[in-house]
């Protein structure tokens, strides 16, 4: 307490208030740090696992349009029909192709890596399948054609979703840990944020405490002493303070009671020099201030 009196108390008050707003800072500072950081792992389950998530779907979903498009083919009964298949083949696969080239330019970690790869050589086979199995529909063998289609194209096909499959389970995990991690980051950043809250709470309550009683402990001083010179009580202890406005105050209320301790006093011997006729010429000295002059 006695080392905060030294200053003033506009100083004092400023100070608290900085710390106050030091802290305030700190925790909007946390709070930004946090929120950039879950914004970023949602940017990249949306932005990113999302949009591969997005893509294998529809790599599966023109895997399986050509896979439709060559049963149709081969069952056309006619040549329309059989172009009809190989427009509607021709938009699948090009939509396949369009959705790899955009997965194959977007980042991806070892295990996708892998996966890509799977899903290219599962890719490749099944192309020098689609081949063959053309070629038989236009020699007309649609008997070795049926067959080739059941005992070797539907298992390349399965085996080329099935790596499709495995691609999108893994960007499905993948965007799992983003939101778990973005969850963890919210928590934490909720945790810091109330216990930063907390603490400056509890040091605004305590500097508001400190300066209180920095300033209500002299001015109660000051309170007794003005109560005592009004009851004519002049004695006591001698009234000191800081280096602040109280500690002022107090000085000033000494020397008011100094002058009247001295006024009284010398009133007093007055009197007695007086009453007793030891000297009834007598006269209080003239260097007392203002009013009190006047009434000497």
């Amino acid at each position: 307490m006695e080392f905060l009196q030294g200053f003033r108390v506009g100083k004092r008050l400023a100070v608290a208030f900085t710390v106050l707003l030091l802290f305030i800072g700190v925790i909007v500072a946390i709070a930004l740090y946090g929120l950039r950081d879950t914004r970023q792992n949602l940017d990249t389950i949306v932005s990113v696992n999302g949009e591969k998530t997005r893509l294998l779907n529809e790599m599966l979903e023109n895997n399986f349009g050509t896979f439709v498009a060559r049963r149709e083919f081969l069952l056309a009964r006619n040549p329309e029909e059989r172009d009809a298949a190989m427009t509607t083949l021709a938009g699948y696969r090009d939509g396949y192709m369009d959705a790899a080239k955009k997965l194959d330019a977007m980042p991806s970690d070892a295990d996708g890596m892998k996966y890509r790869q799977a899903i290219a050589a599962a890719f490749d086979e099944a192309g020098k399948v689609a081949g063959h199995f053309t070629e038989l529909v236009d020699a007309g063998d649609t008997d070795a054609a049926i067959a080739y289609l059941n005992d070797t194209m539907v298992p390349v096909t399965n085996r080329w979703q099935a790596a499709i499959k495995q691609n999108i389970q893994h960007q499905q995990m993948l965007n799992q840990r983003g939101n778990v991690a973005a969850e963890l980051m919210v928590r934490r950043s909720t945790l810091l944020l109330a216990l930063l809250g907390g603490i400056a709470a509890v040091v605004g309550i305590a500097f508001a405490v400190v300066v209180t009683r920095s300033l209500t402990g002299p001015l109660q001083r000051a309170i007794h002493a003005a109560r005592d010179i009004a009851a004519g009580k002049l004695d006591g202890t001698r009234l000191d303070g800081g280096r602040d406005e109280v500690g002022d105050l107090l000085r000033s209320m000494q020397t008011m009671r100094d002058v009247l301790q001295r006024f009284a006093g010398e009133s007093k011997r007055m009197a007695h020099l007086h009453a007793s006729g030891e000297n009834i010429r007598y006269r209080m000295p003239e260097d007392f201030p203002g009013t009190y002059n006047e009434l000497v």
